[in-house]
């Protein structure tokens, strides 16, 4: 059974976002607090024990950030751009290509910054849940509903496409319609409008 705790949320979106190669980052269960340790220190041992307080904060597994990728690029209008950032994403060192072959499209780039940061936002809630934790707080993007800019416009993501790319990682079926489902009702991506 889940216990509630505050959970510092921006503290936990910062660590998964900023990463800082010399620390290690652990999430507390008694708290909610973000602690950190020098790698290989006795602090950081002390964390990796006891598992019972501690859950350690990494980065994003790659298969969630790739299907995260896969989304956003079948939601791209722009045959050209799409056809050139699913190039970009086939094989090793597809996160950097992406961002390379998004670095001359700013509405773009701007939009994938945007989605990204919806997803890791739903993601980290997840996270914590799975963490055996209910947070009493909610996090601040949950709180600021109305700073959504009146110029964003839905873009539909389609759940034939989200399937496809879920399928790519899953080999059960009723998981990969089921996580689609869920995706979907989960994330409203917005791009700017083009003026």
């Amino acid at each position: 059974m889940a216990h509630e705790i505050e959970v510092d949320w921006q503290g936990l979106h910062n660590t998964f976002v900023v990463h800082q190669p010399n620390t290690k980052s652990f999430f507390s269960l008694s708290d909610g607090r973000i602690v950190r340790g020098a790698k290989n220190s006795d602090e950081t041992r002390k964390f990796e024990n006891d598992t019972d307080h501690y859950r350690p904060v990494g980065i994003v597994p790659s298969p969630i950030q790739y299907i995260w990728l896969n989304s956003f690029i079948q939601n791209i209008e722009e045959d050209e751009l799409k056809a050139s950032l699913q190039r970009a994403i086939d094989g090793k060192g597809a996160f950097r290509r992406f961002k390379d072959a998004l670095s001359n499209h700013e509405d773009a780039r701007r939009a994938w910054f945007e989605y990204r940061d919806q997803c890791l936002r739903k993601w980290l809630w997840d996270w914590v849940a799975e963490q055996g934790v209910q947070s009493k707080n909610l996090p601040p993007w949950k709180n600021n509903s109305s700073s959504v800019d009146a110029t964003a416009v839905v873009v539909e993501l389609s759940s034939d496409a989200l399937q496809e790319v879920i399928g790519k990682f899953v080999s059960d079926d009723a998981i990969t319609q089921d996580l689609s489902k869920a995706l979907l009702e989960s994330f409203q991506i917005s791009k700017k409008e083009n003026a």
